[in-house]
């Protein structure tokens, strides 16, 4: 690219192109189907407030920020508990992307991209329209970036906040008198949405009235596909169309949690569920425990996702306990997680490590803030990253921790993908475990019944 020579040209027989056409738009495959309106009313206005960069909601507040390697960042969340404001998350982002693809096809075998450590999700961070990616009373939060040769660009429109309906919070009918109690949920919702080439992919962190923020990521946009080859066969993908194949490929997020649970200082726990082994506390073979085993050095901050064991990971506060007397603390769940389908020692497998893992923990550096490193593209493979920072082993009990999630998806593609893909949900979840002496819900208004003659909601 330096010296603008051609070094070789490749051509590779892939059979004629097909002869039908991918066109997506509206009106491409029969006239457009009849759809009631839906309307989103908030006569009030919204629930939340936006001072500069600072947002409030119900008991939450945050502050949301924007880099160009990261796209949008989260800072400082909190959680207004009566007369005290408590820290949960001091930061949490997207922090990198790795979409390894598995086909030995010669147009698709070099596709393994680093879409964040290559490209930044700043500047393929999209503008958002109002009633067409966000519904409802809409607050817009602008994004500067910088382009290829530093000049400046603002992205309008960039992050998305607004408040949704989410169903039912809590219910419970008392079946001996009649009375019924229900309270409805609302969220408050940050997103944006970047485009990745030909995908396209939406991020959507939630604050819920019970404590909990999850995280879900929205994967849609257009498959990359080869065409069939002279015997038609898709061996290492599924045909889509006519004389078109999508290879067999994966997407990893690797995420940034800099944890602050109830103060700058934490510890992590794991834990499992397992059959009580000693009989004579389990006379009747139904009983089960759920096992702690303390994570706390690097040494041990690699950790595997088991759902047939229940895994899942706690983050406790080492100053402040509950009412019961333990540790405060926060629960983290990854319900999507998937395993490297690479031969070991492949350049594939070799590029990204970390993808090896569902979650990483090690202690806050200044230095370290990328999970693959900071020059991912370039510098030898496997060399920087969280596995390379974990061999100095630092204590992580009563530390400021970064904790590291995967979250992973294997997509073995479908016709009902093409032309275009319907999104893909995965996503990642943290739940107060011990944060709160009970449901922190309580304090909400029944909803009023639609007529006057429904006596359910209270």
């Amino acid at each position: 690219m330096e010296t603008f020579e051609v070094l070789r040209i490749e051509d590779h027989d892939s059979g004629p192109p097909t002869a039908e056409a991918g066109n997506y738009r509206s009106g491409a495959w029969g006239p457009d189907r009849v759809v009631a309106p839906l309307e989103i009313v908030q006569p009030d206005g919204p629930g939340f407030t936006v001072d500069g960069h600072l947002v409030r909601w119900q008991n939450w507040s945050f502050r949301v920020g924007f880099t160009h390697r990261e796209g949008m960042v989260l800072h400082d969340v909190r959680y207004l508990d009566g007369d005290r404001e408590r820290t949960v998350l001091r930061r949490a982002a997207v922090n990198e992307m790795y979409v390894p693809y598995l086909d030995p096809d010669p147009t698709a075998y070099r596709k393994n991209f680093f879409d964040w450590g290559e490209y930044g999700a700043g500047p393929l961070t999209a503008s958002l329209a109002l009633g067409c990616d966000c519904l409802g009373e809409i607050r817009y939060l602008d994004a500067a970036v910088l382009g290829g040769h530093g000049e400046p660009r603002t992205v309008r429109n960039a992050v998305c906040l607004h408040e949704e309906d989410a169903s039912i919070l809590w219910k419970h009918v008392n079946t001996r008198t009649g009375h019924a109690e229900v309270r409805r949920s609302r969220k408050m919702v940050v997103s944006s949405f970047a485009t990745v080439a030909n995908y396209d992919y939406g991020f959507y962190w939630s604050f819920h009235q019970d404590g909990t923020i999850d995280l879900e990521i929205k994967l849609t946009g257009i498959m990359s596909v080869t065409g069939l080859g002279p015997d038609g066969a898709a061996r290492h993908g599924r045909r889509v169309g006519a004389d078109v194949q999508a290879s067999n490929h994966q997407h990893y997020f690797g995420l940034r949690l800099d944890t602050a649970v109830d103060g700058p200082r934490n510890r992590l726990s794991e834990i499992h569920a397992e059959v009580e082994p000693d009989p004579e506390l389990d006379p009747y073979g139904n009983a089960c425990r759920m096992v702690r085993t303390p994570i706390t050095s690097e040494a041990a901050g690699a950790r595997s996702a088991d759902p047939s064991r229940a895994v899942h990971w706690l983050v406790e506060s080492t100053e402040r306990t509950n009412r019961f007397g333990d540790p405060t603390g926060y629960r983290l769940v990854l319900p999507n997680t998937t395993r490297l389908f690479a031969r070991p020692g492949s350049v594939v497998e070799r590029k990204a490590p970390f993808v090896s893992r569902a979650l990483w923990a090690s202690a806050y550096a200044p230095d370290e803030r990328f999970i693959a490193g900071e020059y991912p593209n370039q510098g030898p493979l496997g060399e920087d990253g969280v596995h390379v920072w974990q061999r100095a082993d630092r204590p992580l009990d009563d530390a400021e921790l970064v904790l590291w999630p995967v979250v992973g998806v294997h997509h073995d593609p479908r016709p009902e993908e093409w032309p275009v893909m319907a999104v893909h949900r995965i996503g990642m979840r943290m739940e107060p475990d011990g944060f709160f002496d009970r449901n922190p819900s309580l304090d909400l208004p029944a909803p009023a019944p639609a007529r006057s003659d429904d006596g359910c909601c209270h």
